[in-house]
């Protein structure tokens, strides 16, 4: 009588088990492009999110918050009329309308954002700050969910600490009491769209004393919906709400994006730890790196606004174009936003980054972690995927809302 097998053998073992890893290796790109596709479309409605608080605002308003509200200009009477002193972004004058009332009461413009708890009695430099604390040195710190692409991570905040060391010991401070009293500030990978310039200075729009440009501020044809102390409404918005970036993806935090500190540069900015820096931006930091602190500190950081272009809307004598330097989407490494001409830290310049006098302030541009592009929110609400193929004259076309081009959707890819 024959004997019945009552086990497999070694060999069969092995082809089970090499069958089943086969099979999970067919199936497991399948189940990361899910993962990835719902990744993206949750992106999208941070971004969706976002467009309608920018609306809600401007209901209420009649204007679009501006990228950075800073109390530099003391003609406005815009956000809580702020006095010299107060500085926030527009992701913080969004806040009433994301459900983070409660985070939005506990700014005060009577503070500055690097006011920490018991400054009156460590610097003189600032004695005569309001006493009782410091309300938005904990209000920066906070991390928002809706701030944060699911493909890049859930939550993050900047490590500031070299930064605010070497600021605030630039003021008499002590070392020990700057180390203690660093605070880790919110991130996001979301920026607001500032067009095809990056200059950083107060008065963007305006003709101000002293200019080494014939240009009355940042030309028309370059400005973005957003930009320091501005009041875009939708009707400015001339070249067409869905022809126009509002806010777009700005990957931080992420080896895939390490930092460079000037435009031309090829590679990473080596630390003085001697590694290179994942690019990183803040939602609630309304400072933009001024270039004195970031080469002294050998630490950068990019801004909560993105440029398609760092030098865009001049022309020359003959009325043509002069170089833009373009920061193409998803460019790698990472361009730092650094304020080089300086005019707010007594480097003088005011130039509005006219390409003819150097050195002109650098803004990072859009990324994302996605493949192949990063999403978009139009002026108009909607959310657009844009493909790294763009042609770029229709992507920096998208980032400005009055420079005459003639875009379509079907031109663009969406």
């Amino acid at each position: 009588m024959p004997h019945k097998r009552t086990a497999f053998t070694l060999i069969e073992l092995l082809v089970v088990i090499a069958i089943i890893a086969v099979l999970i290796g067919l199936l497991l790109p399948a189940v990361q492009k899910v993962r990835e596709a719902a990744a993206r479309l949750s992106c999208q409605n941070n971004l969706k999110q976002l467009g309608l608080a920018c609306h809600s605002y401007h209901d209420a308003n009649l204007h679009f918050p501006s990228g950075r509200f800073s109390g530099v200009d003391q003609n406005s009477t815009d956000y809580l009329n702020l006095t010299d002193r107060g500085d926030v972004t527009g992701f913080t004058q969004m806040l009433d309308y994301v459900e983070q009332d409660n985070l939005h009461r506990m700014f005060n413009p009577n503070f500055a954002w690097f006011f920490f708890p018991g400054i009156n009695a460590v610097s003189s430099s600032w004695s005569d700050a309001p006493p009782g604390g410091a309300p938005n040195y904990f209000a920066i710190q906070k991390p928002l969910k809706l701030l944060f692409c699911p493909s890049n991570r859930q939550e993050g905040t900047l490590d500031i600490t070299v930064s605010w060391v070497t600021f605030w010991t630039g003021f008499g401070l002590d070392q020990a009491t700057a180390l203690a009293t660093a605070p880790p500030v919110g991130a996001t990978d979301y920026a607001m769209c500032k067009g095809k310039n990056a200059y950083l200075d107060a008065k963007p729009w305006n003709a101000r004393p002293g200019s080494m440009s014939p240009a009355a501020g940042i030309p028309v044809s370059a400005r973005g919906i957003f930009d320091t102390n501005t009041r875009t409404s939708i009707g400015d918005v001339t070249d067409g709400t869905s022809n126009t970036f509002l806010i777009g993806e700005k990957t931080g935090g992420n080896t895939r994006y390490l930092a460079r500190a000037n435009y031309t540069d090829t590679a990473p900015v080596i630390e003085d730890t001697g590694q290179p820096l994942a690019i990183d931006q803040s939602w609630s930091d309304p400072v933009l790196t001024p270039a004195w602190l970031a080469f002294g500190a050998d630490h950068f950081f990019d801004a909560y606004m993105g440029v398609t272009a760092e030098t865009g809307g001049f022309v020359d004598a003959t009325g043509a174009a002069l170089p833009e330097n373009e920061e193409p989407l998803n460019k790698s490494p990472a361009l730092a936003a650094i304020d080089n001409s300086g005019l707010l830290f007594g480097g003088g310049g005011n130039n509005y980054n006219d390409p003819r006098f150097p050195p002109f302030d650098t803004v990072g541009g859009f990324r994302s972690i996605h493949p192949g592009g990063a999403n978009f929110c139009f002026a108009d609400g909607s959310v657009h995927y844009i493909t790294t193929s763009i042609d770029i004259n229709t992507y920096k076309a998208l980032s400005t809302f009055q420079g005459g081009e003639i875009v379509s959707g079907a031109s663009a890819g969406f």
